[in-house]
């Protein structure tokens, strides 16, 4: 009989609250997109630095995938392919929205001509607590499929998070 007690769970948290990994990374992918800052371009639409970050952020996300998989086929565990297509579809995505979340800050810095340091850190914490709870989901065995929720309802087209600032909206910052 397999069962899974608040010990358990508690102790995947503590090991969690102790990984760094999302606190790197999450630092880590965006950092070329500040170079839209330096040079002032916006690009040739509205999304043009998201559109970027999401890039890097898949990007980064194949290249994780593929040192997994050679990791699972070295050790010989079964189950790699469902692992990788699984795995694929939530990190993949969960890479390119938080990397997205951040060049999205960076897109309205340049479209209203303004740096906040704030706004990069607010949008840099905000990653890592959400990369974080992926990550603690996915350690859980009856919570795995919720972590693909995370990603997913981020992606998802309509989401409010997503529109513009409007220059109204901004106040007395213009």
């Amino acid at each position: 009989m397999r069962t899974t007690s608040f010990s358990t769970a508690k102790n995947r948290c503590g090991e969690q609250l102790h990984d760094d990994r999302p606190f790197v990374v999450e630092f880590l992918k965006p950092l070329p997109m500040l170079i839209f800052l330096f040079i002032g371009k916006k690009g040739n639409d509205n999304y043009s630095i998201v559109k970027c970050a999401l890039a890097a952020g898949i990007g980064f996300s194949i290249l994780e995938n593929c040192n997994y998989l050679t990791a699972i086929l070295q050790s010989g565990a079964s189950g790699a392919a469902a692992f990788m297509v699984v795995r694929s579809l939530s990190a993949a995505l969960l890479h390119g929205v938080l990397t997205a979340l951040t060049g999205y800050s960076v897109q309205q810095m340049v479209i209203y001509r303004f740096r906040s340091l704030s706004l990069l850190a607010g949008t840099w914490c905000l990653a890592v607590s959400i990369h974080s709870a992926f990550n603690f989901l996915a350690q859980i065995e009856e919570l795995k499929m919720l972590c693909l929720l995370i990603p997913a309802t981020m992606f998802a087209p309509g989401n409010p998070g997503m529109e513009p600032l409007r220059k109204e909206s901004l106040g007395s910052a213009q």
